[in-house]
């Protein structure tokens, strides 16, 4: 069989229900024939015949007659035979391609098939005076007709903060506010050494999700010092580069930096709130910060308590190669890396870890997204744009930044 490009994904089914087996047919061209395999697999055959391939290649032949110039003849002037003997090859790959990417694309939105995943595509090198059939596996989204979802029992926390843990938000602020001074000591742990690795400069934070052996590599260290190690980086490591690598290197200490808190002046706290008056109102906005932000976790909560209530009371199977491509992308998306990086053993891991919480996040959308249409519930632009504000409230960002990390992990869809 011969290799397929990649024909992309796409999203969902949409439309009625359809026969587990349907056939279009253009007279004399080809033959395209939808089988249902399982409630997530359409196979597709499409036949072209003999006749329909030769028109193709002579339609590309003409193309190409008055395009090259053949040594000996005038542009255009080349007899066909000769074009035809130095170009088959050539033409032969245009026509796969112009079937594998429009022909097919074609059929699939004809047919009202959106794929989430090709899982594959077989077929024989293209032959003149020849039959050509083409046989692709798609993934979709099952077809959801009834959903359940009545007598759902649902509990959603309600926050009240105490003066501890004012204080200990207080302290996360001071400590996002502090500042990075030069200091004239060995490193401990806190600090950060910046410092190169090889050739390239880093700045390395002696962080708590390092290692205990990570962390006694980093202490001790001063300006001008040197050690060569083993460096083990945790997947979650500030430094993107370096997240989840494991280096043999010589480290080279430039200057070590310690964190400086800022004290809890009445100007700080008027450039975290510009109408605070005093330290008691500053407490009272930091604590209208944690109900909110509480809030928002309790609907999110409440949200994946919906999702799992939903998704138990209603089975929907999910197809595993879409599965494994969303978790593998949501996790590079969340820690800023490209996912055609992890290694396949990762994914695998991954998979296993992630998988059962991520599928059933999935399946429970596509659930409600039908409930959504039987209800004949609207979602508004003004909806999404009060969601984003209060989510920006939340996490003390703004919506446009909500708006582009939920695009980037894929969760836009779900926020309402």
């Amino acid at each position: 069989m011969a290799d397929a490009p990649d024909l992309g994904s796409g999203g969902v089914i949409h439309g009625g229900s359809s026969p587990p087996f349907r056939i279009f047919i253009r007279e004399d061209i080809m033959e395209t024939k939808f089988e249902v395999t399982n409630s997530y697999t359409k196979v597709v055959t499409v036949d072209f015949t003999s006749e329909e391939v030769n028109r193709r290649f002579d339609e590309k032949l003409v193309e190409v007659m008055h395009e090259v110039q053949i040594p000996g003849f005038r542009k255009g002037k080349a007899p066909k035979s000769l074009i035809k003997l130095r170009f088959s090859d050539v033409l032969i790959d245009e026509i796969t391609k112009d079937i594998l990417e429009e022909d097919m694309e074609k059929i699939f939105k004809d047919n009202n098939i959106e794929p989430l995943h090709i899982e594959k595509v077989d077929f024989e090198k293209i032959e003149l005076d020849k039959p050509l059939t083409i046989v692709a596996e798609v993934h979709v989204k099952p077809e959801i007709n009834d959903v359940e979802y009545s007598g759902l029992e649902l509990v959603k926390d309600i926050f009240i903060p105490s003066e501890s843990s004012v204080d200990k938000a207080i302290e996360g602020i001071l400590d996002k506010s502090s500042s990075l001074e030069d200091v004239d000591r060995k490193s401990r742990k806190g600090d950060f050494i910046v410092g190169k690795i090889g050739d390239e400069l880093k700045y390395l934070p002696i962080s708590d999700n390092l290692s205990n052996e990570m962390v006694d590599i980093l202490t001790d260290l001063g300006k001008g010092d040197s050690i060569e190690a083993d460096f083990e980086f945790p997947s979650n490591y500030i430094d993107h580069t370096l997240r989840g690598k494991s280096i043999h290197a010589v480290l080279s200490v430039n200057v070590v930096k310690e964190k400086k808190r800022p004290e809890l002046t009445l100007e700080f706290m008027k450039n975290v709130y510009a109408d605070c008056e005093d330290e008691a109102s500053f407490r009272d906005k930091v604590r209208a910060d944690l109900i909110a932000a509480s809030a928002d976790r309790s609907n999110n909560s409440l949200r994946l308590s919906v999702f799992k209530a939903i998704a138990e009371k209603n089975s929907v199977e999910i197809p595993p190669t879409y599965l494994k491509k969303e978790v593998v992308q949501r996790f590079a998306a969340d820690y800023g890396i490209n996912p055609e990086q992890i290694p396949e053993a990762q994914q695998n891991n991954l998979v296993k870890s992630l998988g059962e919480n991520i599928a059933r996040i999935i399946v429970s959308n596509w659930l409600l997204e039908r409930v959504s249409d039987l209800e004949n519930i609207e979602i508004t632009d003004e909806d999404i744009e009060r969601r984003l504000s209060e989510l920006a409230v939340s996490y003390r960002t703004s919506p446009e930044a909500i708006r582009s990390h939920l695009e980037k992990i894929g969760e836009f869809d779900s926020i309402i």
